[in-house]
């Protein structure tokens, strides 16, 4: 069966006003800034999926059709969606990530919400217990990397 996947759009200052309303053929709307545009089942933001002429989360989806995920995916990643597929319009330069591991994230999730830190808290680190490994490609020119100092440069300072 084929569904309708409507991602999520993520308005963040440092994200592009054209890019993403142009690919996904939105009207843009002035000064609004459209960084991130997500395709999947996060509990922050999940993709609506078309059901028998309903729109349902793709989280409540999945919790109500595991099996939707496939037997191979389920025995290695469980019972969520194991990546989140997000497109880029990066407008400004971004700050590194880093992301912690797998286990790191179970552990400082679980303790963040005994400590009852609201997720939308700009204190917390952990929004969810997985780890977040990555893979770019880039639709248009892209700096990955850009404006790093020299090695004997930085160890002077």
């Amino acid at each position: 069966m084929i569904y309708k996947l409507t991602g999520v759009l993520q308005h963040y200052i440092w994200g592009g006003e054209h890019y993403i309303p142009q690919l996904l053929n939105l009207s843009a709307e002035e000064n609004q800034h459209y960084a991130e545009w997500w395709l999947g089942a996060h509990t922050s933001a999940p993709a609506i999926i078309e059901v028998d002429d309903k729109s349902v989360a793709l989280t409540e989806f999945l919790q109500q059709n595991p099996t939707a995920l496939g037997d191979r995916s389920r025995e290695i990643f469980g019972e969520e969606l194991p990546y989140l597929l997000k497109i880029l319009d990066v407008a400004k330069p971004l700050s590194i990530q880093l992301h912690p591991t797998k286990q790191q994230a179970e552990i400082g999730f679980a303790k963040e919400n005994a400590a009852g830190i609201d997720l939308k808290d700009p204190k917390r680190t952990y929004k969810d217990n997985n780890h977040k490994p990555e893979m770019m490609i880039a639709l248009s020119d892209f700096w990955l990397l850009h404006g790093f100092k020299r090695k004997r440069k930085s160890l002077r300072h």
